[in-house]
């Protein structure tokens, strides 16, 4: 017998890093320097402080694309 499961879609602010993974369950320290990202993480704190972080495939492109961006990232606990 399979159960429904409900599907919970929310909008977050978006941060592409380059030339480094988060990982789950650590402390890093992140710097923001593209204006894009710096705009996203003034979002975030505007709102419930939650952001998307995704890793670039090459750190070279100055723009990213979603097809840029492995399809794997983080939704990490924000300091308060």
């Amino acid at each position: 017998m399979a159960k429904d499961l409900a599907t919970i879609t929310r909008k977050v602010p978006l941060v592409c890093i380059r030339g480094s993974v988060i990982f789950p369950h650590t402390d890093t320290l992140l710097s923001f320097g593209r204006n894009k990202s710096v705009m996203a993480v003034n979002s975030a704190f505007q709102e419930d402080r939650v952001v998307a972080i995704f890793t670039q495939k090459d750190p070279r492109v100055a723009n990213p694309d979603i097809d840029d961006l492995y399809k794997v990232g983080q939704l990490p606990p924000s300091p308060k």
